[in-house]
């Protein structure tokens, strides 16, 4: 009798270890590798999608009134600021009209910017400005404007750089003008204002009489070559001394 009770008790205890071991192992394992498959494949298609969104901008904007008269602005931009975009716009009222636009290829750095505006009004008469800059502070830039007007008179004025500050520089100006007569300015320069360069002038009229002058500097020596018939400012210098 008691080797009979002793072994139920033994066989009740050894049944609760055998069957629950097994499910203890196992679960936590099948848990964690069903919650990763799930997980996975939803996360990539997330982060892609994101820069999709903003590769492509545009916009358009009219407005009419405000003392302004008709207003237009447009413009695009494909790949952001290392992309291709460009913006344009213009205005009519009463007083005239005008326009300016801009446009780039690349960034600032390496890129390629023009930009340029234009204006028939009755204070400014006509005239436009334009820009244009190509890779960077020491690549190519250059510049021109002019204007019509009554007041004014014709002029104009251009200018173009090569590498920079210290690089290579040319301009030219022009005007003519019942107030100031008529008159050009041009000018090369290399290296700076501590380099080389030359600066050739002529004036007729406009109270400063009939001249012509030459300048140049080599490093900080400079030489002026010219001649001034009649005019106001001779007669000013002559009473000063």
């Amino acid at each position: 009798m008691t080797y009979g009770n002793q072994y139920p008790n033994r066989q009740y205890h050894q049944q609760p270890v055998y069957l629950y071991t097994p499910r203890y192992i196992q679960y936590p394992y099948c848990h964690y590798f069903h919650h990763r498959s799930e997980v996975s494949p939803t996360s990539p298609p997330q982060n892609t999608q994101n820069p999709k969104e903003h590769i492509v901008n545009g916009q358009l904007n009219a407005s009419v009134g405000s003392g302004q008269g008709v207003t237009v602005k447009t413009g695009a931009d494909i790949g952001g600021k290392h992309g291709v975009g460009f913006n344009a716009g213009g205005h009519l009222n009463y007083n005239g009209v005008g326009t300016q636009a801009d446009a780039h290829l690349g960034s600032k750095q390496y890129g390629i910017h023009a930009q340029g505006n234009a204006h028939l009004d009755t204070s400014q008469g006509l005239g436009f400005n334009t820009e244009a800059q190509a890779l960077g502070q020491y690549g190519i830039n250059a510049q021109a404007n002019s204007h019509l007007s009554i007041g004014q008179g014709v002029g104009f004025n251009t200018e173009a750089q090569l590498g920079g500050k210290y690089g290579l520089n040319a301009n030219a100006e022009g005007h003519l003008s019942q107030s100031q007569g008529a008159g050009f300015n041009t000018g090369l320069h290399l290296g700076g204002d501590n380099g080389v360069g030359a600066q050739a002038k002529a004036q007729f009229g406009g109270g400063q009489g009939a001249g012509l002058g030459i300048n140049g500097h080599f490093g900080k020596y400079n030489g002026e070559l010219g001649f001034n018939l009649g005019g106001k400012i001779n007669e000013s210098k002559d009473s000063a001394e």
